[in-house]
């Protein structure tokens, strides 16, 4: 039998944390509730993503990228799209709320999380390294994909990526805009 470790043990209390947040926000959305969302929960959810690792997230080595997040900011507000490496995808708003996970029940969630994740893999060169991990201003997109080795990001405004066949985000923004779709979609028929 193996011993857990200080780290592990905080990592699952952390991921533990995470899915009890998730469910309450899914929870309330589901049963029509109308609180103030608190922003505060979206970026620390946010955060956690971004200093995931393979190791707190239980995954098995890999080259592929651990995180693959893409912002895509509004005037009101910052969507948030984060995919893993184990299949899972969540929806943050910057102004609060959001839906976790998905890749679990949702078999296209799974798919999609990681097509973004394999995209993300391929994009990677494009991208610089980073240690902070500011949102977009408004009518900007920007990715981060957390790796091994790191954080590599790269932003550009919402309407070039989506305008040009060619730009080389434009790839990572459709797996992004399909985690989205598959989202929405299991949102409209029962489980």
């Amino acid at each position: 039998m193996k011993t857990l470790t200080p780290r592990t043990i905080v990592a699952v209390a952390a991921v533990a944390v995470a899915c009890v947040i998730g469910l309450l926000v899914v929870g309330r959305m589901r049963s029509g509730q109308r609180r103030a969302a608190d922003p505060a929960m979206s970026a620390g959810l946010r955060t956690m993503a971004l200093s995931a690792s393979r190791q707190s997230l239980g995954l098995p080595p890999s080259s592929r990228p651990v995180v693959a997040l893409m912002d895509i900011a509004t005037d009101e507000y910052t969507l948030t799209v984060v995919a893993t490496d184990d299949g899972s995808a969540s929806l943050y708003f910057s102004n609060g709320g959001g839906l976790m996970g998905g890749g679990q029940r949702h078999e296209a969630i799974r798919r999609a999380a990681l097509e973004m994740i394999g995209v993300a893999g391929q994009s990677v060169p494009q991208m610089a390294s980073v240690k902070e991990y500011p949102l977009p201003g408004a009518g900007q997109t920007s990715f981060y994909v957390v790796t091994d080795a790191g954080v590599r990001s790269a932003t550009a405004p919402t309407r070039r990526i989506e305008g040009d066949r060619s730009h080389p985000l434009r790839a990572l923004y459709a797996a992004g805009q399909d985690v989205i779709t598959q989202h929405r979609r299991s949102q409209q028929r029962p489980s």
